[in-house]
């Protein structure tokens, strides 16, 4: 994230520009590592040409997908208590996108996925 502020200040009888920026970085884990509790998600086949299977070792809710600009691309939600959930990327262009699964007591992992038609 990168943040910043302009404000201005009167210095020898003119107005000055005083900008002042602060900026943080955080490396997000995209590889389906533990996130805020879920402990295991594999995607697989990946890359992938449009089915993909989420498995993880708690029951999922929701799998939202997002491409690199972090649009939103693909939602699934209300998921029936599945700790095996497939979705469908085929309609996607080739590149790389980022999967959220959320189970249903809000911990989230996000794993990355390539889709090569």
């Amino acid at each position: 994230m990168i943040t910043g502020a302009t404000a201005q200040k009167w210095v020898n009888n003119a107005w000055v520009n005083d900008i002042k920026y602060t900026f943080y970085y955080s490396a997000n884990n995209f590889n389906g590592v533990k996130e805020n509790g879920l402990t295991s998600t594999n995607i697989f086949p990946n890359p992938t040409s449009g089915i993909v299977t989420i498995a993880a070792n708690q029951a999922l809710e929701t799998i939202h997908v997002f491409d690199v600009s972090g649009k939103l691309v693909h939602s699934q939600t209300n998921i029936t208590k599945q700790n095996n959930v497939e979705i469908d990327l085929s309609a996607l262009n080739n590149g790389i996108y980022f999967i959220h699964a959320q189970t249903e007591n809000g911990e989230v992992s996000k794993s990355k996925v390539v889709v090569s038609k």
